[in-house]
C-alpha cells in the first residue's frame, strides 16, 4: 500500500487575517483594488509563501504524517533518541504502528514526550529507558503520528451573528488579536465586542454566546509578515494608525523569511 508522506485530516477552518485587515494597509494605494476575490487569493498566497521556506504551518489544523522509521538517524546510522516532528507546534499526538504480525498498535503517551521549540520544528523524544517500537517495515503505513499543529484560529467576531458549538473567533482589531476563541454555548453575539478574557480557559460572556480562550493565536510578527507580503506586491510604502510603529520597508517580506527573525512562538 502507497500513502502519500502527509494526509490531512482536518483542514484550516480560517485564515490568520482577512481582507479588512490588508485594506487597512492598502487603502492609501493609487492601485488599491476592493476586489475580496483578489484579497483573499494574495493572502492564501502569503499564507503559502511563508510556510513554505520555514517549513511550519500557520494555521491550526490536523494531520497524519508516515514517517518510515522511528528516530533521526546518529551518526553511525542507528535510530536516536529523539525524531523531529514536522510544521511546528505539535500537540495532541496520537502514535500507531504496524507490529510485526501486521496488528496495529497504539503506542503509549508515557513512552515519549514533546519538546516545544520555538525557533525550529518541535522533537519527539523517548521517556528515560524507554525504546522505540519496532514496525513491520515493509509497509509504507507502518507508522503514523497524527497531531494538531499550527496556531488556534477563527474569523473576526461579528456582532448579531449566530454562533453554534464549536465555532471559533479571534477580536476585531488586530493588535488585541493575541487569543483564540472557541463557542462552547451556541447563541446570537452582542451589539458591541465583549472585553476578551486572555485567561487559558476562561470564559467570556457575549449576549447568549459563550467562549473560552482556546490560547495563542498566530503571533503578531507572522500576521505583520503576511501583511507585508500583501503590501509589497501592490507597492504599497506607507503604514497605517493600526501598526503606527511599525516600518514598513525595515519588514521585508524576503529578509524576514531568508534570516529567519519571526518570532514563531
Amino acid at each position: 500500500m502507497i500513502l502519500t508522506q502527509y494526509e490531512t485530516i482536518r483542514g484550516a477552518s480560517a485564515l490568520p487575517i482577512n481582507e479588512t485587515d490588508v485594506k487597512i494597509w492598502i487603502s492609501r494605494h493609487p492601485s488599491f483594488t476592493d476586489d475580496d476575490e483578489k484579497i483573499s487569493l494574495l493572502i492564501m498566497a502569503a499564507v503559502e509563501a511563508f510556510q513554505g521556506p520555514t517549513g511550519r504551518k500557520i494555521c491550526d489544523q490536523r494531520i497524519t504524517w508516515h514517517p518510515w522509521r522511528f528516530g533521526d538517524r546518529d551518526y553511525e546510522r542507528s535510530p536516536g533518541r529523539e525524531m523531529h516532528l514536522p510544521f511546528g507546534n505539535n500537540r495532541n499526538l496520537v502514535i500507531e504502528y504496524r507490529d510485526q504480525d501486521g496488528i496495529i498498535q497504539t503506542w503509549p503517551a508515557t513512552e515519549y514526550r514533546v519538546n516545544a521549540s520555538e525557533n525550529s520544528n518541535y522533537i519527539l523524544a523517548l521517556e528515560y529507558e524507554k525504546t522505540w517500537p519496532d514496525p513491520e517495515s515493509t509497509m509504507s503505513d507502518s507508522i503514523s503520528i497524527t497531531f494538531d499543529c499550527g496556531w488556534p484560529v477563527g474569523n473576526v467576531w461579528l456582532p448579531g451573528h449566530d454562533y453554534i458549538a464549536g465555532d471559533m473567533t479571534v477580536p476585531t482589531k488586530l493588535k488585541q488579536r493575541g487569543m483564540a476563541y472557541v463557542c462552547t454555548t451556541g447563541g446570537t453575539s452582542g451589539t458591541a465586542e465583549p472585553v476578551w478574557t486572555t485567561l487559558i480557559g476562561g470564559e467570556t460572556t457575549d449576549n447568549t454566546v459563550i467562549w473560552e480562550c482556546v490560547g495563542k493565536t498566530v503571533p503578531s510578527d507572522i500576521r505583520s509578515a503576511l501583511l507585508a507580503y500583501c503590501a509589497e506586491r501592490i507597492k504599497e510604502p506607507a503604514i497605517t494608525k493600526e501598526y503606527p510603529n511599525l516600518n514598513i520597508l525595515s519588514l521585508s517580506w524576503e529578509k524576514t523569511i531568508s534570516d529567519r527573525t519571526l518570532r514563531l512562538a
